[in-house]
């Protein structure tokens, strides 16, 4: 009588299944370092907008923009946007003509809205000194303390 061969063929196709889920999870491993998922930042905080209020001047630079950065590093904050692009400490700013690229986005420097996360308080008073050197150098600044805020 020959030998059954069901079992060994079975034996196998369960191996191919264990390989396939194997290459699946990985796949989406892969995926999701590439493409994490980010459900945003949540809580309290300060909306800053930023407009050009002098006739001649109705772009912002990259500089200014680099100044309220560190501004905003250099008072311990870490979760803020800038016209909904997340700032990390890696992100970069170029001004390209009259358009700003923050991380490959390319936004309007017309205005530029900053959402901070944070004590809005310790943020207001830590922002003083740069909205009043920004209304210096012909910029309209307004902030805005908020109970919910959302940053990407």
């Amino acid at each position: 009588m020959p030998p059954f061969y069901g079992v060994y063929i079975l034996r196998y196709i369960k191996w191919i299944f264990i390989l396939e889920l194997f290459i699946v999870v990985l796949l989406l491993f892969v995926f999701l370092s590439l493409y994490p998922l980010n459900f945003g930042y949540k809580g309290t905080g300060v909306r800053l907008t930023v407009t050009p209020s002098v006739e001649g001047i109705n772009i912002i630079h990259d500089t200014d923009i680099l100044l309220i950065i560190n501004e905003l590093y250099a008072l311990g904050l870490k979760e803020f946007s800038v016209n909904g692009v997340r700032i990390e400490p890696y992100t970069y700013v170029r001004c390209i003509g009259p358009s700003l690229m923050i991380n490959n986005r390319k936004i309007t420097s017309s205005s530029l809205k900053i959402k901070i996360l944070g004590d809005p308080d310790y943020i207001l008073s830590g922002l003083s000194l740069l909205t009043e050197y920004l209304k210096s150098k012909g910029f309209s600044v307004s902030a805005l303390s908020l109970e919910k805020l959302t940053i990407p």
